[in-house]
């Protein structure tokens, strides 16, 4: 794990424009070249989801806590480990100790999913969303404020839209291959495989070019001068990008003059179209700085960089204004104070990039990283933990009112009958069996008692009959449900039913809400 050799050269490893299976191939050997660790990861997380899918969850059921700890080491090593390799690289340390460290945090914090009494709770699950948001943060952006940088990030994400666009293209093409191959050869369960190709082809193989094609710092600091945007890039910046910010900042100032004239507070959304237009303008700054690299007089980009940032400041006053209302009247929650945090931090955001005329768009990503990580992840002590405390001690119980009603006989009832095990005995003369649950959520009219149900033949289900059996804590015997038709080559086999229905509406119409169904689809050999 010692930091790899630097970049000589245009060879074939990184010859990375030409899509080929050649080009494949190379993106495996230089992933495993450069990113061995990460390989490891991604290996073991498709491995890992390939054999949940095979046996459908199955072998761990009641283990919930054993799954989320497999998949949140494949989920936060992948990212962890990549985002350690590329720092160390851009920094110039070694390798192998800050490596170790890392999996080591990981894999402690894997042991304590799997031996922690306490509930895992939204303070913990938001951490660790802190943890891979500041994780893809590192990933995308380096510390630095040379020009590079901003080369280096442009690049990451434009390698990021490509393996997204391998990953539709591949999961389109098994898709179609896969329908077409059940379709004709009646594969019974081409589902299963269809999934476990779609791990391999949508995930593993975009992930593996998304790392051949990370750019190495000396690639990047050779075209620090002379980096050009293309025809689309600066296209798609200002007349697509900007235009629509322009549009929903518009919007956004007119709803602020009409709060003004009719003297109103602002509604509740206002807080969420405020955030997404401050993250629309960033993207929208982000985009025009290649624009304004390719084209340095370019009178739109120029003035659009100038106006932005500052155009912003009078839209976070009245997200202020919405928050210290909602604030004062409902009291402090912990939503309410990561929007607060989040509204702070575009004050000092779009602050500084109103005063300062050369602007590091990678710092302005890392400290939102940076506040997010350090606001979720500390126990006890994160902006989740602090507003449930907040919460409960601002509740006065002498404010509780409690009121009861009286249940009609036209109120809504459950009726259930169910077998104390989903085993079933396999019914004599009949070989091939396939688990299938039935749910209608619609009301339905049940003519003559008997409701017939599409499960791949028409299958008879006597309603009436069923919601006369007494369900009871002893064993009550699975109901056998015949064809409509009344073939006998294929009987369905219920262990549950489950009826929702009106008594009142079942007396005058014999008409039920819904009707669930589990059990399994018996047929006889040809």
């Amino acid at each position: 794990m010692e930091t790899p050799p630097p970049y000589i050269g245009e060879d074939n490893l990184h010859r990375k424009s030409k899509i080929s299976a050649d080009m494949l191939v190379q993106a495996f050997r230089g992933a495993w070249s450069r990113f061995p660790v990460t390989m490891i990861y991604v290996m073991y997380a498709t491995v890992w989801a390939i054999v949940y899918i095979i046996g459908e969850g199955k072998f761990v059921r009641g283990s919930e806590r054993v799954v989320g700890a497999l998949w949140y080491l494949g989920g936060v090593g992948i990212p962890l480990s990549l985002a350690v390799t590329l720092w160390c690289e851009y920094l110039g340390r070694q390798l192998k100790w800050p490596m170790i460290v890392a999996n080591v945090l990981l894999w402690a914090d894997c042991v304590y999913i799997l031996i922690s009494d306490t509930v895992i709770g939204d303070a913990f699950v938001i951490g660790r969303v802190a943890v891979v948001t500041a994780l893809c943060v590192a990933i995308l952006f380096v510390p630095s404020r040379r020009l590079w940088a901003w080369n280096y990030t442009n690049r990451q994400t434009c390698g990021l839209i490509t393996a997204g666009v391998f990953s539709w293209a591949f999961s389109l093409a098994v898709s179609i291959i896969w329908m077409t191959v059940i379709s004709l050869f009646d594969i019974k369960d081409g589902f299963t495989s269809m999934t476990c190709a779609m791990v391999v082809c949508t995930a593993m193989i975009p992930t593996v070019i998304f790392l051949h094609l990370i750019p190495r710092r000396d690639e990047v600091e050779a075209t620090e001068g002379v980096y050009k945007a293309s025809k689309f890039q600066c296209g798609t910046a200002k007349y697509f990008v900007l235009m629509i910010t322009a549009v929903y900042m518009c919007i956004l100032y007119v709803y602020g003059a009409k709060i003004l004239f009719t003297w109103d507070l602002p509604r509740g959304v206002l807080t969420f179209a405020v955030s997404g237009l401050s993250l629309a303008v960033l993207v929208s700054m982000f985009m025009l700085e290649g624009v304004r690299r390719t084209h340095p007089t370019d009178t739109l980009t120029l003035r659009a960089l100038r106006i932005l940032p500052v155009a912003m400041l009078p839209l976070l006053v009245l997200m202020s204004v919405g928050l210290a209302y909602r604030v004062n009247q409902y009291g402090i929650t912990p939503t309410r104070l990561y929007v607060i945090t989040f509204n702070l931090w575009c004050y000092a955001v779009f602050g500084y990039l109103s005063l300062r005329r050369t602007r590091t768009y990678n710092g302005v990503a890392i400290s939102f990283a940076v506040v997010f990580f350090a606001t979720s992840i500390l126990p006890y002590a994160n902006l989740t933990d602090i507003g449930e405390f907040m919460q409960r001690e601002s509740d006065d119980m002498d404010d509780v009112h409690v009121e009861t009603v009286e249940l009609t006989a036209g109120d809504f009832s459950n009726h259930i009958i169910k077998t104390m095990s989903s085993w079933v005995a396999i019914p004599e003369g009949y070989d091939n069996v396939q688990r299938k649950d039935w749910n209608v959520f619609m009301p339905k009219t049940i003519e003559d008692g008997v409701l017939i149900v599409d499960i791949g033949c028409g299958i008879k289900v006597p309603v009436d009959s069923i919601m006369k059996m007494k369900s009871s804590e002893s064993m009550v015997q699975p109901v056998i449900l015949h064809q409509a038709s009344g073939r006998s080559d294929t009987i369905y086999v219920a262990y549950e039913v489950n009826v929702h229905y009106s008594e009142r509406e079942w007396n005058e119409r014999h008409k039920i809400n819904s009707l669930n169904m589990s059990g399994y689809i018996f047929t006889k050999k040809e």
